[in-house]
C-alpha cells in the first residue's frame, strides 16, 4: 500500500536518473508535492541539477517557477534573490535568457515596482564588455555574446 501511494514519486525518480537535465519531468516532480518546503527543495534541486547546456525543455522555466513560487506566497526578496541568480546562469540559448529577463521584470512591475522594473530592463539590454573576449566561441557564455 505504501508503494502505490509513492508509486508517482519513486516514477519519477527512475526518469530523473535516466536523465537528470529532464526540465518537464523536474515541473512534474514538483506537481506531485502539497507540501511549501517539498516543492522548495524540488525546485533548489532541479536548479542545481540541470546543466541548460544538456537539458531537455527549457530550462529557464524552472528558475521561473521557482521565483513565482515565492513571489505568490508573499516572499518577493527571496523570488528577487532567485531571478538574480537565474540571470547569470549558462544559458544555451538566448532566447531562454531573454524570456527570464522578462518574467523578471514583469514581476516587477505586477508587485508596482516601476522603478526596479525600469533598473532591470536597463541591465537586460546593456551591451556586454567585449574586453579580450571571442564571441564565436561555444564557451562563451550567452550573456556576454
Amino acid at each position: 500500500e505504501y508503494l502505490i501511494e509513492r508509486r508517482a514519486l519513486l516514477f519519477s525518480s527512475v526518469k530523473l536518473r535516466q536523465n537528470p537535465h529532464n526540465v518537464d519531468e523536474w515541473h512534474k516532480r514538483v506537481e506531485l508535492y502539497d507540501n511549501p518546503l517539498s516543492i522548495l527543495d524540488t525546485y533548489a534541486r532541479a536548479v542545481r541539477t540541470v546543466d541548460p547546456m544538456k537539458a531537455t525543455g527549457k530550462p529557464h522555466t524552472l528558475w521561473v517557477n521557482y521565483a513565482k513560487y515565492y513571489e505568490t506566497n508573499g516572499d518577493l526578496e527571496s523570488a528577487r534573490m532567485i531571478f538574480e541568480k537565474a540571470t547569470t546562469a549558462k544559458f544555451r540559448s538566448i532566447a531562454h535568457l531573454a524570456a527570464l529577463w522578462c518574467e523578471y521584470i514583469e514581476m516587477e512591475l505586477i508587485n508596482r515596482n516601476f522603478e526596479e522594473a525600469r533598473s532591470l530592463v536597463r541591465r537586460a539590454t546593456e551591451p556586454p564588455s567585449q574586453k579580450g573576449l571571442n564571441t564565436n566561441s561555444r564557451d562563451t557564455p550567452i550573456h556576454q555574446k
